[in-house]
């Protein structure tokens, strides 16, 4: 339902990017497993190594979880996000 919501909303810079917890959509569905989700909010601009109130990255929470496949799907998007800010410079 969440997810739902979130993607239903027309400007991202509007809403507020963390719950009531301090994590964002990215940490939830991190530790939820859901790697489907992760290349249509990462297509809405939200970096991927965008950070929870306490540092942790989608990465932490994929690792700590347990959820493999979403950490290596991290992995490759965190590797080009560094590569595409490496070539703009």
């Amino acid at each position: 339902y969440i997810f739902q919501q979130w993607s239903c909303q027309k400007d991202v810079k509007h809403i507020s990017l963390l719950d009531n917890h301090g994590l964002g959509i990215l940490h939830m569905i991190a530790a939820l497993g859901y790697d489907w989700a992760i290349a249509p909010i990462l297509s809405t601009g939200i970096p991927v190594d965008f950070r929870d109130i306490h540092g942790w990255t989608a990465l932490h929470w994929a690792a700590f979880c347990g959820r493999l496949a979403f950490w290596v799907l991290c992995c490759v998007y965190f590797l080009h996000f560094i590569f595409e800010s490496s070539s703009m410079r």
